[in-house]
Formats: structure tokens, C-alpha cells, sequence
């Protein structure tokens, strides 16, 4: 087996699973590393500016492509930095592999400079954390972060490399295994035989059935299975919360997202629904808010899930499948179609979800229209609807504004919606749009954000024009912490502490990175803006004014 200096070992495992693109910030603890990037062609150096950032654009790769996403850190704050973004990615089930050069191992337990526990740090929100100190285990260790980070439910590891231990003369053994020689590539459990006829039974007897996709059906690339048994049921369509790109949207029974943020027509369907079939979700907080506002205690539940802690945890079920949920969903359909006659099935049910989809669209398209100033972000979202491609990928921050996003865009296919999910980080819109773009070039991205947590990582606008990355941050601009302001007005009697805030004119703060900037106060304005924003051949950014007194709905949590 070949020999190569061992820093270089770790860009053979990553070069190896078929990733193209890795992202890194430079320190004196991780350069072995990336010299193993100089003279190649297989696979890109990106250097950004915030080790936060770029670990999140790694989880957009990530994302957006299907394989693991690689972030190669320093020691000390180099990783300290990306601990948000990993705790981002546990919770999107993101294939994040983040690789850290270390303090060498000769000065360990002595507080040498940047010397920090990054092993401790980082276990609570990794599926792995670990300290590499055999120089020859480098490629073996390798391979097992990636067996971790891409087995059953995806999540993000961490390896620290202590700088000695690939340091310049240090050699490892690389093989170049292909991964099905030390992980199962596509793992599909299907679920036992008496659990699949269980649920059939339950399904086959449904009269108001509801079909609720998860990031299961995402990841397991599950939605046509999950289409095609939602329409043998009768069933109506909806999506766990930020799960919209699960189920294609213009289904004629595709009644939105469930959830905080959700569509009001997808609460309806569900609170009214006999049966459940829960398809590769959770049924976790901002779904179901662990209460029964939503899910009606009557109603039984068929969960299917990857992991199975997650079955039955937050809902009693009827029935729990241990599997994954394209999988299961195709031998659902196998075992029904032998017991149920093809046909249109609960016909009631099937245009009382085909009436409510279409007063979703009336009243999606009737608040589109609202030429009220300043501008309504509704109508932003509608504007959106109107010129964006269909196969467009959005990423959302967390806020008030971009919260509207969950019941607003649309969605034919799925890995083109990404948002904090259950972490809520500010911030993260705009590197995870990097990262997707960087795996699908060929695709619009569209990073929607508030004004506030947009400059959590804008710096990363000259990462953006260094490398072409061409995405576009849509700014709606309140001037305000606007949700927080919305809690404090409703349960602090209005008592206002730090909520507004003033910001730069961010279409000026586009220009000085050398992107394009566009301002659109006016809503005849907007769709012109973006068709501008998406064919300028820059990364752009488009700067909306919004109604500072539209900060959300419910504060409950």
C-alpha cells in the first residue's frame, strides 16, 4: 500500500467517499492537513473567514448533495468556534465530519497554548468525538468517523488530530478502499414482517387517513414512495415542521407544514385525522409541541423512524416501525396493494383535503397582493413564489420574518429547503446557502434572513467572491430582534429591552465585498430585485424594508 505524509490521509478518506469540495480556515495546528490539497485537482480547497461559517457551509454541502460534508479545524478556538454549527447539524441529521488539528500531543495537560479538552466540547452534540494520538491509525480512524456520520441517523463527528502527529516527515498507509468496503453505503431497513402487517391493518382501515413526512423521507429520499402510498390511502399530504421539501407541493392534497409557523390548513387535516402515518419524523417539539393541540389523542399513529428511541417518545403509537421511511413506505405500498382494490379510496376525505389545499393557495395568493407600506413580508414571500425557479433552494435564518417562510415557499423536489431546525441559530442562512450552492452549482440558492442575524456570519460574503459562490441573502429588514420583541410585547405588558436596532444599508454593504447590492422599499419592486439578484453572475444581495409591527404569530413555545 502507498505511503503519503500523514496529514495527507485525511484528504484521501474524503477524496475516497467522492467529496469534492472541503472547507477550512488556516492555523499552525492543521496545515500538514491542507498540504495535502496542493497540486490536486480531484477536490477544492475553500477558505472562509469564521470557523463557525465554514463548518455550516460543510453541513450545507452536506445537506444539499446527500454526501458527508468535510470542515477541517485548528486547534484551540479553531474549534471551539464550531461547535454551534456541529450542534447544527446533529439536529438536521447532517453527515458533518469535522477533522481538528491538535495541540501536539507532547505538551498534553501542560495548558500549552490553545491547548483546550476539544474531545469533551464537542461529544454532547457529535455522534463521535475522539483524540487520534498513532500516526499509522489515521486512515482506519478515517474511515470509522465516516461509517459514524453517514449510518442510520446521519449526524456530525469529530476527530482531533494532535499537529505532531502529522507533521511534516510523518507518513501513513492509505489503501483507497471504496467506502462499500467498510461501511453499508445505502442501508435500507425495511422493517419487521409483523410490524409492516400490523400498519397495513391500521392504514387499510383508515377513513381520514394523514400522511406526515419528516427529514426521514428527505434523507432516505423517500417522496414518490411516500406520494404514491399517500394517494393508494386517500390520504392528505403534510410535512413535519421544516420538512417542506419532503412531499412535492403542488399535489392536489399537499396541505403545507404542521408545526409553529405551519399552515393552518395542515392543523385542520390532522386534528381531524383517524389515522396518522407518521413517515420518517420525530413527532418532535415544533411539530406536535409534545401536547395535543395538533395531534388529537383519538387519532392513532403508525411512526416509522430510523432510530428507535425516537418511537413512541413524545405520542403513544398503534404501531412502530424501526426502518427506513423510503424503505418502509415501499413495502407498506406492497402488502396494501395485495389487500386493498387500486382506486380512489375515502372520496369525503379525499375532497375535504383537496378543499382545504385549495384555500391554502386563496389565501396564500390573497396576502400576495397586499400593496400596503412598508412592505408586509408576506407579500416578499409571495413575490418569491412568483419568479423563483421551481427547483430553486432556499436556506432560512432563524427570526420572525424568515419564519414566514415555512408555510410561504414552494417545493417540487426534495434537499432544497434548509433551516436552523430545533437549534434556532441566528446566523446560519447564509453560509448553509454557501455550501449548498458549492454542491449544486447548477441550482438557484436563496438564503432568506433578518436584518439582525444576517451579520452573524456576513463576513463571509468575500468567501462568496473569492470562490464564485453566487448565492443570494435576501435581507427583509425590521430594524428589530423581532421575534423577541414579539414575546416581549406579549407577555412583558410591551416593555421593550435592546429589541430595536439599527443596521447598515445592506445592498451598500454588498458593493463594498464587490457583490451586487439591490433595494426594493416598494412591493412592485421586489420580483425585478430578484430577477436581477439571480442573473448577475455575483453573489448578491436584495434589501427589503418590512413592516416592523409583523413579528410573528403564537409565542407560545
Amino acid at each position: 500500500m502507498p505511503k503519503v505524509p500523514a496529514g495527507h490521509a485525511v484528504i484521501e478518506a474524503a477524496v475516497t467517499e467522492g467529496v469534492t469540495d472541503i472547507f477550512s480556515l488556516l492555523g499552525h495546528a492543521n496545515l500538514a492537513i491542507i498540504d495535502g490539497f496542493y497540486g490536486r485537482e480531484d477536490v477544492r480547497y475553500i477558505g472562509v473567514r469564521h470557523e463557525q461559517a465554514g463548518a455550516l457551509m460543510a453541513d450545507g454541502y452536506a445537506r444539499a448533495s446527500g454526501l458527508p460534508g468535510v470542515f477541517i479545524s485548528t486547534c484551540g478556538p479553531g474549534t471551539t468556534n464550531v461547535v454551534t454549527a456541529a450542534a447544527a447539524a446533529l439536529v438536521a441529521q447532517s453527515p458533518l465530519v469535522i477533522v481538528g488539528g491538535g495541540t501536539p500531543e507532547e505538551y498534553a495537560f501542560r495548558n500549552a497554548f490553545q491547548e483546550f479538552d476539544l474531545v469533551s466540547l464537542l461529544k454532547p452534540v457529535t455522534k463521535f468525538a475522539g483524540r487520534l494520538t498513532i500516526t499509522e491509525r489515521i486512515p482506519e480512524m478515517m474511515r470509522h468517523i465516516f461509517r459514524v456520520a453517514t449510518s442510520g441517523k446521519k449526524g456530525p463527528v469529530f476527530l482531533e488530530l494532535p499537529e505532531d502527529k502529522t507533521a511534516a516527515g510523518s507518513t501513513a498507509e492509505v489503501d483507497n478502499m471504496l467506502p462499500s468496503s467498510y461501511r453499508l453505503v445505502d442501508p435500507r431497513p425495511e422493517g419487521d414482517s409483523a410490524s409492516i402487517q400490523a400498519a397495513a391493518a391500521t392504514l387499510k382501515g383508515a377513513k381520514r387517513p394523514v400522511l406526515l413526512a419528516g427529514g426521514g423521507v428527505v434523507w432516505g429520499e423517500g417522496s414518490e414512495a411516500a406520494v404514491e402510498l399517500a394517494d393508494l390511502l386517500g390520504a392528505a399530504l403534510v410535512t413535519s415542521y421544516a420538512r417542506n421539501d419532503a412531499l412535492p407541493n403542488d399535489h392536489p392534497r399537499f396541505l403545507g407544514a404542521l408545526g409553529r409557523a405551519g399552515a393552518a390548513e395542515a392543523v385542520e387535516a390532522v386534528q381531524n385525522a383517524d389515522v396518522l402515518l407518521a413517515l420518517g419524523t420525530r413527532l418532535a417539539h415544533m411539530t406536535g409541541f409534545f401536547d395535543h393541540r395538533y395531534i388529537n389523542p383519538e387519532t392513532r399513529i403508525v411512526q416509522v423512524e430510523i432510530d428507535a428511541n425516537e418511537i413512541g417518545r413524545n405520542y403513544p403509537v398503534e404501531v412502530g416501525i424501526l426502518g427506513d421511511a423510503r424503505a418502509v413506505a415501499a413495502r407498506l405500498l406492497e402488502t396494501l396493494r395485495q389487500q386493498v382494490e387500486e382506486g380512489d379510496r375515502n372520496a369525503d376525505w379525499q375532497k375535504t383535503a383537496t378543499d382545504l389545499s385549495a384555500r391554502r393557495r386563496v389565501r396564500l395568493a390573497t396576502e400576495a397582493q397586499n400593496d400596503s407600506m412598508p412592505v408586509k413580508p408576506q407579500r416578499v414571500y409571495g413575490e418569491m413564489r412568483k419568479v423563483m425557479p421551481p427547483d430553486a433552494i432556499y436556506t432560512v435564518d432563524a427570526g420572525a420574518v424568515s419564519a414566514m417562510a415555512y408555510d410561504r415557499l414552494h417545493f417540487t423536489e426534495p434537499k432544497t429547503f434548509f433551516s436552523p431546525l430545533y437549534i434556532g441559530s441566528l446566523g446560519v442562512g447564509l453560509p448553509i446557502a454557501m455550501g449548498a450552492k458549492v454542491a449544486r452549482p447548477d441550482k438557484a440558492v436563496v438564503s432568506i434572513n433578518g436584518d439582525g442575524g444576517f451579520l452573524f456570519n456576513s463576513q463571509e460574503l468575500q468567501t462568496a467572491i473569492e470562490y464564485g459562490i453566487n448565492v443570494v441573502a435576501v435581507i427583509m429588514n425590521n430594524n428589530s430582534w423581532g421575534g423577541e420583541k414579539n414575546i416581549q410585547n406579549a407577555l412583558f405588558e410591551g416593555r421593550q429591552v435592546g429589541a430595536d436596532i439599527s443596521n447598515p444599508r445592506y445592498d451598500k454593504y454588498a458593493e463594498v465585498f464587490g457583490a451586487k447590492g439591490f433595494y426594493a422599499e416598494h412591493p412592485d419592486q421586489i420580483a425585478d430585485a430578484l430577477q436581477e439578484a439571480l442573473s448577475c453572475g455575483k453573489p448578491a444581495i436584495v434589501e427589503i424594508p418590512v413592516d416592523p409591527t409583523e413579528l410573528g404569530g403564537d409565542v407560545k413555545m
